[in-house]
């Protein structure tokens, strides 16, 4: 019995499927070229989840600044030493973590007498802040 060689040609041309050596460097042009790709679009996956949670976080806040906006300027005028009034008269519309600042930004007269009639209100939420002014009519 004649033991047949086997021959590198017959290797190199094998019609059945693809060497090792093939497999590999078709895996490593393709490391190569995905690597790159995957760092381009990381900080894009990323930001798109924070920017998500920027806009939940600034439609809570909106949300609680028109709750407050809706009560009459005398209520805010009474309580506006008292944040957590606020929070528990809005209820849902006010998160857990909302901050809720009403002061009176009117000044003084020239006798030395607060003025009145305008108030300066602020929502927090993490790190949205929202702040406008309402004055009595």
């Amino acid at each position: 019995m004649k033991r047949q060689r086997l021959s590198t040609h017959h290797i190199i041309h094998n019609s059945w499927g693809f060497t090792l050596f093939e497999i590999f460097l078709a895996l490593l042009i393709l490391a190569i070229a995905v690597i790159p790709m995957v760092n381009a679009f990381a900080p894009a996956l990323f930001s798109s989840g924070h920017e998500e949670e920027q806009a939940v976080l600034t439609g809570k806040a909106r949300s609680t600044m028109n709750g407050l906006l809706e009560l009459d300027f005398r209520t805010l005028d009474v309580n506006k030493g008292n944040p957590a009034y606020f929070v528990n008269l809005l209820g849902d519309q006010a998160a857990t973590d909302t901050l809720v600042s009403v002061t009176d930004v009117s000044g003084i007269d020239a006798q030395g007498n607060p003025i009145g009639g305008l108030l300066e209100l602020k929502v927090t939420l993490k790190n949205v802040r929202l702040r406008t002014l309402k004055a009595a009519r």
